[in-house]
């Protein structure tokens, strides 16, 4: 190939250390989310009761159910978490060969009023789900050498005006911008997660800010006209704008 495009700097590194690949071979272009779909909405008690949330604070997760997306530590941080707040529900979407494990872990803790799994939506009730969450979280851990690329799914909540809180591992740092959009922890310290999602939990105002900046980020950065953009200026130096106009 002349060129490779990476989704993020994370993958790029390991395009160059594990397979070798010539740093000025390789671009890199985020993935990007429709701005104009994935959108902040008031909140809805008549969708919340839908969903079966009510007025409870809710977290979400959204990704397939694997070991690396780290389900399993928020489930272990939820009674540290719910001791700060009592009505705390942890929403899982999607489904994966560690459900049922994840399922007997919520069992054996004793978390079942505080754990619910939607499994597998459309992308309309996906959404839904993300406008009317409290806070999103993808505790992602690093297993066995397998990593999250990138973590689409926190530009897609952040796009819909919530505070992220992500693991340290792979390139989700770089869907947001730490500390203004949301935050970065070692999801493999129970600690410091019970810490950061309880304080995003309790403190509205903090969540609000974050939450706006998260959507003034995605409109700069991660809205597919933008990245059309950035597209066509990477294709038209790698390879002219004549080539690039003749196949358009």
């Amino acid at each position: 190939a002349s060129v490779l495009v990476a989704n993020s700097v994370n993958t790029a590194r390991v395009l160059m250390h594990q397979w070798q690949v010539p740093a000025a071979q390789i671009e890199i272009i985020n993935p990007g989310v429709d701005a104009a779909g994935f959108v902040p909405a008031p909140r809805d008690e008549s969708v919340r009761a839908t969903l079966g949330w009510g007025g409870r604070r809710v977290i979400l997760t959204v990704g397939r159910l694997q070991a690396r997306k780290g389900h399993a530590k928020l489930i272990a941080a939820l009674p540290g978490i719910i001791q700060q707040v009592p009505d705390a529900l942890y929403a899982i979407v999607g489904e994966g060969e560690e459900r049922e494990s994840l399922e007997e872990l919520v069992k054996a803790n004793g978390l079942a009023g505080h754990v619910q799994f939607l499994g597998e939506l459309h992308e309309i009730d996906l959404r839904l789900c993300m406008q009317q969450c409290d806070l999103f979280v993808l505790p992602n851990v690093e297993v066995a050498g397998d990593f999250e690329g990138f973590g689409m799914v926190l530009v897609e909540a952040q796009a819909c005006g919530k505070p992220v809180v992500a693991g340290l591992s792979g390139g989700t740092s770089e869907t947001m911008r730490a500390g203004e959009t949301g935050r970065l922890v070692n999801c493999e310290n129970v600690n410091d997660l019970v810490w950061d999602v309880a304080e995003l939990l309790k403190d509205q105002e903090l969540s609000e800010r974050m939450g706006a900046a998260g959507r003034r980020l995605v409109e700069r950065k991660f809205d597919w006209p933008v990245l059309t953009k950035v597209a066509q200026a990477v294709f038209a130096e790698r390879f002219g704008a004549k080539a690039m106009r003749k196949a358009a």
